[in-house]
């Protein structure tokens, strides 16, 4: 009787371990599932992010343009009306001794204009009115390198960012396209084991072995692409 039920139980017994099987590969699957579905968030919103940077770094490169051409544009005109009131004063000195009293007269209205005009250049000025670039005496220049070091510390620290976002886009855009792979490795595991379950019993060992090994590869495969 016992002799009988051995080749009835032999390939019920084998139909359970691949249900087992069955059932690991559902549970791996469905982990995978949500590594793929978090990988693909995290590089959409780096994405995001890097186009966001990138946006931000080109809005302040025009901005930068603009605001530096006025800038210096400002810083130009207190030069020029500042020498020319030195180049009315000088005049008005050397008409005084020439003995031409309306002459120097003149010479030091045209230099006390153009000094008005450099004080309201200068009111107008980021570099007279920003404590981080104003000259420390009179006769010093302002401070031209620590306005350009702020105006490219910046740019320099969104292109950073946009960089830091591009690269963690391609890390997790390259992490969901394995596991979307893996994933296919392991629908071939799902249909090893389907078709295991319709054939001989001996071909149904070797069907559920390969799918064991497909699985396993699988696996390693997910376990690699997690810790990458």
């Amino acid at each position: 009787m016992s002799n009988e039920s051995l080749p009835i139980q032999a390939p019920e017994r084998w139909k359970k371990l691949i249900l087992v099987f069955i059932m690991m590969n559902t549970l791996l699957a469905a982990i995978v599932t949500f590594l793929q579905t978090d990988a693909s968030i995290r590089s959409g919103q780096a994405n995001i992010d890097s186009q966001y940077y990138s946006i931000l770094t080109s809005g302040e490169l025009i901005r930068q343009s603009i605001q530096g051409t006025y800038d210096l544009a400002t810083y130009g005109e207190v030069l020029k009306n500042t020498q020319e009131s030195m180049v009315y004063e000088y005049t008005a000195l050397d008409e005084e001794s020439k003995g031409n009293s309306a002459g120097a007269q003149q010479a030091y209205l045209q230099s006390t204009i153009q000094f008005a005009r450099a004080e309201q250049a200068k009111v107008l000025s980021l570099f007279y009115s920003d404590p981080r670039y104003i000259p420390k005496s009179a006769d010093q220049a302002p401070d031209l390198q620590a306005y350009l070091d702020n105006q490219t510390a910046y740019v320099n620290s969104l292109v950073t960012k946009q960089n830091t976002a591009s690269d963690e886009y391609h890390l997790w855009n390259k992490k969901s396209d394995a596991y979307i792979a893996n994933l296919t490795i392991l629908a071939i595991a799902f249909f090893l084991l389907g078709l295991s379950q319709s054939l001989a019993s001996k071909v149904r060992i070797i069907f559920a072995a390969i799918a064991l090994v497909t699985m396993t590869i699988g696996g390693i495969w997910c376990l690699l692409t997690f810790i990458g």
